[in-house]
C-alpha cells in the first residue's frame, strides 16, 4: 500500500505543469519613471498563449514630471473627430 502511494505521488508530480506568471522587477529608466516586464509560461494551465506585458510606473509627486495632452486637430468636429492619428 505504501509503494502504491509513492507511485501515485511520483506520477502526479510528472503530470503537465501549470502555466505560471513571471514578474520582473521595476527598473528606473528616467527620473521618476520605472519600467517592468511581466510574462507567462504557456502550458496546460489557464494561459494557452504567450503574453508579455510592459508597465510604466510614473511618480506624479515629482515636480519635474509633466504630462502633455495631444493638441486638438485643426478642423475638428466636436464629439466626432477631435484628434488625428499620430505617427513617428
Amino acid at each position: 500500500m505504501k509503494n502504491l502511494l509513492l507511485i501515485a505521488v511520483a506520477l502526479a508530480a510528472l503530470g503537465p505543469a501549470q502555466a505560471s506568471t513571471t514578474l520582473g522587477s521595476w527598473v528606473p529608466i528616467f527620473k521618476g519613471i520605472d519600467h517592468a516586464v511581466g510574462t507567462n509560461t504557456p502550458g496546460g494551465g489557464g494561459f494557452p498563449d504567450l503574453q508579455v506585458v510592459h508597465a510604466l510606473r510614473i511618480d506624479l509627486s515629482d515636480p519635474d514630471i509633466q504630462l502633455f495632452s495631444t493638441p486638438r486637430f485643426t478642423n475638428y468636429l466636436a464629439e466626432s473627430r477631435e484628434t488625428a492619428g499620430l505617427t513617428v
